[in-house]
C-alpha cells in the first residue's frame, strides 16, 4: 500500500528525471562545433548523416536509463522495494553518462588533430 508521502515523492522524482533527461538530451549541443561528445572534429562533421546517427542512438539509450532509473525509484516507494530509491539514484546519475561516454568512443573514429595555433582578434 503507498501512503500519503509517496504522493509528493512521486511528481518530485518525475520533475527530477525531467531534468535529468532534458540536460542529458541537450549536452551534445552545448558544445562548439568543432567538438562532438567530447573528440575534436571537423566543425561541418555535426551536419553528417554520420553525426545524426551517432547522436539519435545517444539520445535513445541515454532516455532507456533515464526510464529504468525512474522506474528502480518508483518502485522504491513501495515498502517492499525501498533499497531501489538508492539504486535508482545513481542509476540516474551514472547511467546516461555511460551513454555520453560509449557515444564519445564511437565519435573516436572521426576526430582530427585539434588545431595548434590560436588566433584572437586585438
Amino acid at each position: 500500500m503507498i501512503q500519503h508521502s509517496e504522493w509528493i515523492f512521486g511528481p518530485f522524482v518525475l520533475a527530477v528525471a525531467a531534468l535529468v533527461t532534458w540536460a542529458f538530451w541537450m549536452l551534445p549541443q552545448w558544445t562548439r562545433p568543432g567538438i562532438y561528445f567530447g573528440v575534436t572534429v571537423l566543425p561541418e562533421f555535426r551536419k553528417t548523416l554520420e553525426a545524426a546517427r551517432l547522436l539519435r542512438r545517444y539520445r535513445l539509450e541515454a532516455m532507456i536509463h533515464v526510464a529504468l532509473a525512474f522506474a528502480m525509484i518508483l518502485a522504491s516507494a513501495l515498502p517492499r522495494y525501498s533499497f531501489f530509491s538508492v539504486i535508482g539514484g545513481l542509476w540516474l546519475a551514472v547511467g546516461p553518462l555511460t551513454a555520453f561516454v560509449e557515444a564519445h568512443k564511437r565519435v573516436q573514429r572521426h576526430a582530427v588533430q585539434a588545431a595548434t595555433v590560436r588566433e584572437a582578434v586585438l
